[in-house]
């Protein structure tokens, strides 16, 4: 019973709720990690779509400068030809006042005197002369100004033209810039949708494994919580039952420390294996360690402190003995005793009422771990793995060949 007792709680072993735990974090962190990716292309995006709201900003701000160019030129041209007018019209008041000095303000009264009239004749065309030379005069140089201003106006719209030009194709150069940028633009967020969706769904489908994982060993647990319990229960019962022990005392050596139980190999005793030394009346007197190993009596250590003396016939109690309960192996070679191999060691232990399989369950009692088998390969080896997962015992090969008396 005492054997079923350290099944049951080989059985309870936290190792599947720990490992739900490990996997339900990895994923979490999986989660953050891949937000965090997402984040930051959103950032590069964000970053994208502010250089091209930059570059409309600046096109526009070139279109307004050109205009502003323009409309500066067009002014200029009309300041010009307005100056050309005003001096056309101070050289007709011009005139107008030469023809008035030259002519009298009153005619002549002696107009039927003809040297009054050659003389007013002469001077006429004297007047006229130097008017229309003076006129001459005025339009070479207002033709000669008007072709300077020609001149400039044809320079002027050239050089506008050529900026307006540069201008337009500077325009059509950044929106060629920007279509592509949003047309990449685009594809990255596109990917980046997709990469997200994609790892959304993942990451969903690795939660929903793990809720499920978590409802099992949630499941297993409450079993194992149950089976405990149960555990707890017989074990509470066994201790107040006063018939139960495991053996008794044949010989005590108070002088040299040591004891001689009735239980042997054939009892499936192991070395190092510890009782509690109780009176036939239930008193406590210390505990003893099994030490050597016969066929049907064992040598055992008096340990810690005795508050009573140990007397032949006292009884001997343990959690983990279970006398009439098979125990089952798992051998783990190679072996580093010239007398042990896997074959002498499996057949010794079936001599006496064992069991030897290949594979660590629930159900195995040892793991017995031969002397020749390395750290790495102690790692590395999958029955390991499974006696920490399900919580059973490793042994140590030189405990095994003295539990089966091989040398």
């Amino acid at each position: 019973m005492a054997e079923e007792v350290r099944v049951i709680r080989a059985k309870s072993s936290p190792m599947p709720l720990i490992v739900a735990v490990i996997l339900f974090v990895v994923s979490f962190f999986a989660c953050v990690y891949t937000v965090t990716l997402l984040s930051g292309k959103d950032g590069q995006i964000k970053k994208a779509e502010d250089s091209l709201v930059k570059a409309k900003k600046a096109r526009e701000e070139a279109l307004v400068e050109q205009q502003q160019w323009a409309e500066m030129v067009t002014g200029s041209i009309d300041t010009s030809l307005e100056a050309v007018v005003q001096k056309i019209e101070l050289l007709r008041g011009s005139i107008r006042k030469d023809f008035s000095e030259i002519l009298p303000s009153e005619p002549p009264s002696d107009l039927n005197s003809l040297d009054a009239v050659t003389d007013a004749q002469t001077r006429l065309i004297h007047a006229l002369k130097e008017v229309n030379d003076r006129a001459t005069a005025e339009i070479s140089r207002l033709e000669t100004d008007n072709a300077g201003f020609e001149g400039q106006i044809d320079e002027i719209r050239a050089q506008f033209d050529e900026e307006v030009e540069e201008a337009r194709a500077a325009a059509e150069a950044a929106e060629r810039r920007s279509d592509r940028a949003r047309k990449t633009y685009d594809e990255q967020i596109a990917s980046l949708t997709a990469q997200f969706d994609e790892g959304r769904e993942r990451t969903e489908k690795q939660i929903r494994q793990l809720a499920n994982e978590r409802d099992k060993y949630r499941e297993e647990l409450a079993m194992l919580k149950e089976e405990a319990d149960k555990a707890r229960t017989v074990q509470v019962v066994e201790s107040s039952t006063e018939d139960t022990y495991d053996g008794k005392l044949l010989v005590v050596d108070d002088q040299n420390g040591f004891v001689v139980i009735n239980r042997g190999r054939k009892e499936h005793i192991l070395r190092d294996l510890v009782f509690s030394v109780r009176s036939p009346d239930g008193v406590e007197k210390g505990k003893i360690e099994v030490r050597k190993i016969h066929e049907e009596v064992s040598f055992c250590a008096i340990v810690g402190e005795t508050p009573l003396p140990m007397t032949r016939g006292d009884l001997i109690y343990s959690a983990a003995y279970a006398p009439d309960k098979e125990l089952v192996f798992v051998l783990l070679p190679p072996f580093s005793s010239r007398h042990a191999s896997t074959g002498s060691l499996a057949a010794e232990l079936e001599r006496y009422g064992n069991k030897v399989v290949d594979t660590v369950t629930l159900s195995t009692s040892f793991l017995v771990v031969g002397g020749g088998v390395t750290q790495t390969q102690l790692e590395a080896e999958e029955n390991v793995a499974r006696a920490k997962q399900f919580g059973v015992p490793l042994l140590r090969e030189e405990l095994l060949t003295d539990y089966v008396g091989l040398e």
